[in-house]
């Protein structure tokens, strides 16, 4: 990236080669899964676990796109005509723009890294009995596990955007329905952790 810059404290350090890593992995997959492809054909594609490397293939090129483009300030004037006190126009930067973006971004890099570090997990399963075992058993758990977890994001994106509706911009954490998401699921977080 243009103008990015190294950083200068030990968790910055810690997430920047996280996501070199993560960045790394996922080129590797997607040539890794290219050859699969080529060599077995679409019968590949008969696993869901491969659907969802292709969805998270697809989540990696769409933000890397996405931060190539938005995330330098070249590419993110806003040209809106300010006007001086002297009458004449200038062009500003809409830093609120970038900053939307930047967090749309840093979501879908989560999700893609998170998918990244569990398809990572479940070659785990070549190295050791011990290991195997962990990994089915972490396996079995997602499967019964996953229709209350679908359930729970139902309901919690149906509160969000009823929050959004009835609040809207007039009241603070509820002015887009990212916001009131993100709003309500600190509430919920932050009850479990206090109570």
């Amino acid at each position: 990236m243009k103008g990015s810059t190294l950083p200068n404290n030990f968790e910055d350090s810690v997430l920047y080669y996280m996501d070199i890593a993560v960045y790394s992995l996922l080129v590797l997959f997607i040539f890794w899964d290219i050859k699969r492809v080529t060599n077995v054909g679409w019968l590949h594609l008969q696993s869901v676990w491969n659907w969802v490397s292709f969805l998270n293939y697809t989540i990696f090129t769409y933000t890397f796109i996405q931060r190539l483009l938005y995330l330098n300030l070249e590419a993110v004037r806003a040209f809106a005509n300010k006007s001086t006190n002297d009458g004449t126009m200038q062009e500003v930067y809409d830093f609120h723009m970038v900053g939307e973006r930047y967090k749309y971004i840093s979501v879908l890099i989560g999700f893609s890294a998170f998918l990244c570090w569990i398809r990572i997990l479940s070659y785990f399963r070549y190295f050791d009995r011990d290991l195997s075992l962990l990994v089915s058993t972490i396996g079995n758990c997602a499967k019964d596990t996953y229709a209350w977890f679908l359930t729970m994001a139902i309901v919690i994106f149906a509160y969000a955007q009823a929050f959004f509706l009835a609040f809207g911009p007039e009241v603070d954490g509820f002015d887009t329905i990212g916001q009131s998401l993100a709003t309500l699921c600190q509430w919920l977080f932050h009850r479990a952790t206090t109570s």
